[in-house]
């Protein structure tokens, strides 16, 4: 995958990463969390290099869901990893977040959730 988009999930905004694996040049917004606004962005996308990761929570249903009605491949965050814990990271923030997910993502250490399972319980 060449573009990595991580999302770091709130209720009423959310952060986007947009990280190039090429360059490693690092893009971000953020966006109400709503779906036509997700919607927007994902169309941007290209479904054979581009991968969508995000966290566990009350919105990851109607994300995963949305993911998977575009073709667009998806993944899943375990926040219980210790890569997450607030004493791990005491200058915690939605954009390091995302830019964390990213980052791990990219050098092989993204602590997977069991996807179906996590989204299905977040419904």
């Amino acid at each position: 995958m060449d573009t990595i988009l991580a999302i770091d999930l709130g209720k009423y905004k959310s952060v986007f990463c947009e990280l190039d694996r090429g360059s490693l040049k690092t893009q971000y917004r953020t966006v109400r969390t709503q779906p036509e606004v997700f919607h927007d962005i994902f169309v941007e996308l290209d479904a054979n290099r581009s991968i969508v990761l995000f966290e566990t929570g009350s919105q990851a249903g109607w994300v995963s869901d949305m993911l998977g009605s575009m073709g667009l491949e998806s993944k899943v965050a375990n926040t219980n990893d210790p890569a997450w814990k607030w004493a791990n990271n005491p200058t915690k923030s939605d954009k390091k977040d995302a830019h964390r997910l990213a980052m791990m993502y990219h050098h092989g250490f993204f602590p997977e959730s069991l996807k179906n399972k996590c989204v299905k319980n977040a419904r």
